[in-house]
């Protein structure tokens, strides 16, 4: 492998995460889990539920990676315009999600319009509105990373740990209100993991990519073996008196998700840590990858695309298929299908003369949207952020 500046393990990491989130999504709707004895359940649940955290460490890394030398390099306008644009991406992707839903008779379509404004949960789609919100938070964050240092930002992201006793005091809430508190805020117990909560991914990412180094080979993967092992030692100080079936049964069946509890993110945070060491040494800093790994990311290239892609299917023939009895050959037919759909998109949907013509048909409407929404709201949110 030749040498280059570009991190290609964290474009695999994000593919490996990607394929593990489509798998883990169609096994459901395809109702393959219960193939399965608790055993070996325990084991793949485990694994597939590391696809969230590993993308929120992930969007971490990318902060610091690109977004912090940008930043540097031509200042807060350009990394707002870029993540304004970013999050207006996620939010169509989430509606089109809630109107696949909706299609499928997942949602009704006063279920979906309470989705659609964040006060009501879409099948899958969920984690594309927690990134809608944090792509915009990731503005002030960066430039909080810039001036204050990397150490600084971790405690800022940890942060609101500190309120969880008190949230935990908080009188319990019902239906949509307890959805949107749940996916904001982190209590209601309605779902996860939540935008506040989340920011502690996003910094450990952010920590473990200042450890990234093209002059130490693994300087990366033991220091990041380091946090991992913190980490390590606070998960055993909180679970210490909890009954080990008992977490085993809260984790793999999402309970300490939708509770937003700190041993969902202590846990999560461990083994998206453990992804992207592993993904380090296949593909090692600084090396360029073959052309037929290049091909594998293009999960990780069109992550965005996949998931949405991945979870309007879903959407669209989940009321369709619960009724058959499916062996594991369909999620993983399914995760095939939506491969081969991106290849087309990044390989030959661009080729295509009616797509070229219908591009520059469309181009000046697009640019003039991106100028009264997307660089509107950027010039307004760069004005906000001190130089």
């Amino acid at each position: 492998m030749v040498k280059t500046k570009r991190i290609y393990f964290v474009d695999f990491a994000r593919s490996f995460a990607i394929v593990l989130a489509l798998t883990d999504h169609s096994m459901n709707d395809f109702g393959v889990w219960k193939n399965y004895p608790e055993s070996v359940y325990v084991i793949l649940k485990t694994l597939t539920t590391s696809a969230t955290p590993t993308f929120l460490l992930l969007f971490g890394m990318m902060l610091e990676i690109i977004y912090l030398k940008r930043y540097r390099k031509e200042g807060v306008h350009k990394i707002s315009y870029a993540l304004v644009k970013r999050s207006f991406q996620c939010y169509v992707g989430y509606f089109l999600t809630v109107l696949a839903g909706i299609a499928g008779g997942l949602l009704s379509w006063k279920q979906g319009f309470a989705a659609a404004v964040f006060f009501g949960n879409c099948h899958f789609g969920n984690i594309l509105k927690l990134y809608t919100i944090m792509l915009l938070l990731a503005i002030p964050l960066v430039w909080y990373r810039n001036r204050y240092g990397v150490v600084a930002t971790l405690i800022l992201c940890v942060s609101p740990w500190l309120l969880y006793p008190v949230i935990q005091q908080l009188p319990v809430l019902q239906n949509n209100l307890a959805i949107f508190t749940s996916s904001i805020f982190g209590f209601g117990n309605s779902g996860g993991p939540s935008i506040l909560n989340s920011l502690t991914l996003v910094g450990i990412g952010m920590l473990s990519a200042s450890f990234i180094s093209l002059e130490s080979r693994y300087a990366f993967q033991i220091k990041t073996l380091v946090v991992i092992a913190l980490l390590a030692i606070v998960l055993i100080a909180v679970v210490v008196l909890l009954p080990v079936d008992q977490l085993v049964y809260n984790h793999t069946h999402n309970i300490f998700r939708n509770q937003n509890h700190p041993v969902y993110y202590l846990f999560s945070s461990m083994l998206g840590l453990l992804v992207a060491i592993l993904s380090s040494l296949l593909i090692p800093i600084g090396k360029k990858v073959s052309a037929s790994t290049d091909n594998f990311l293009v999960f990780g290239r069109s992550s965005l695309t996949a998931f949405t892609a991945g979870n309007i299917i879903l959407n669209l023939i989940a009321g369709r298929i619960a009724t058959y009895s499916w062996t594991f050959w369909a999620p993983l037919s399914f995760v095939v299908i939506v491969f081969s759909i991106l290849v087309f998109y990044e390989k030959i949907f661009p080729r295509l003369t009616l797509v070229k013509s219908m591009e520059r048909s469309f181009r000046g409407i697009v640019v003039r949207f991106q100028w009264f929404y997307v660089r509107r709201i950027a010039n307004s949110i760069s004005r906000v952020i001190p130089r």
